[in-house]
């Protein structure tokens, strides 16, 4: 085992609200209850090893309904990148990475909050923030050009 090049410097709870919708009991679940998750990225200007976290979590709206509780969370980090790790990568790892840290911690802080207020602990989905090879190749594909043609009163075919 290594240490990750990819360090939690802070982290704060920004935002917690949980909220009893029905009488204490076991939560019988049919379905997978959705989650929504936001993520904002930022990159200090003076340190583009150093970078900041701000992860929000709620139930969506289907979810709402059939659940006995609700409630909404926002996480705060600030990480540090080591200067040994290949600054082409830097930014693959901080957003796959420090993410998930803070979903780890705000997954902990909501089972705790559930299983101490008379249901079983709700355990967040597992989720991933490490971006497909298709998300990827989108990213990387030049935009198309947009400019318009000058008309020559030749149309031109593209088959």
């Amino acid at each position: 085992m290594m240490t990750s090049p990819l360090q939690l410097e802070a982290s704060y709870i920004r935002q917690l609200s949980f909220s009893m919708k029905a009488e204490p009991g076991i939560v019988k679940l049919v379905e997978a209850p959705s989650v929504s998750v936001i993520v904002k990225a930022a990159r200090r200007p003076d340190d583009p090893l150093a970078w900041s976290f701000e992860l929000s979590l709620e139930f969506e709206e289907k979810t709402k309904k059939r659940m006995p509780f609700d409630f909404s969370l926002v996480m705060l980090g600030f990480f540090k990148i080591s200067n040994k790790y290949p600054a082409d990568q830097v930014e693959r790892l901080a957003t796959a990475n420090g993410p998930a840290v803070l979903y780890s911690m705000a997954r902990e802080t909501i089972s705790a909050i559930t299983g101490r207020n008379g249901y079983s602990p709700f355990v967040l989905p597992t989720v991933t923030f490490v971006q497909s090879p298709s998300q990827v190749a989108k990213q990387q594909k030049p935009p198309r050009s947009r400019t318009p043609r000058p008309k020559t009163g030749v149309k031109s075919v593209v088959k």
